[in-house]
């Protein structure tokens, strides 16, 4: 009787353990502020993994607490195109920041030409040996 007891203590725990992780595996970022003011930036929010790293732009810059909540301060950065996106290990979630004006896109360089038809000289010939088997 005591084992069968055992065995249900068990397994519930177990289903405990796994339903937990994957409510909080599931959790949905939501940004509350999202700002560049000069090259001050400024990102708030919840719903992050509980205790994760925060990237912004694939870059480590914070970590949420144990309630899944994280605010961000970072001086020097820069964005052309005032969107950034934030990632706490599940879904990235992308935000134009507030207060930042997109720098003008730079004409893209040209590309490398086609590559010239490989072709003997005007006048020469090419010959290629072959065997027959």
């Amino acid at each position: 009787m005591k084992y069968r007891h055992l065995v249900w203590i068990t397994i519930a725990s177990l289903l405990f353990a796994v339903l937990a992780t994957t409510k909080q595996a599931s959790a949905t970022v939501t940004l509350t502020t999202a700002q560049l003011q000069g090259t001050q930036l400024r990102v708030d929010g919840s719903g992050a993994i509980h205790n994760a790293g925060i990237q912004v732009d694939g870059i480590l810059m914070g970590q949420s607490d144990n309630q899944g909540r994280f605010s961000i301060r970072r001086s020097g950065f820069s964005s052309a195109t005032c969107i950034i996106t934030v990632f706490d290990g599940t879904d990235p979630v992308r935000v134009t920041l507030a207060g930042c004006t997109p720098s003008a896109t730079p004409t893209p360089l040209p590309g490398p030409s086609a590559p010239a038809p490989l072709a003997p000289a005007n006048g020469a010939q090419l010959i290629e040996p072959f065997g027959l088997s």
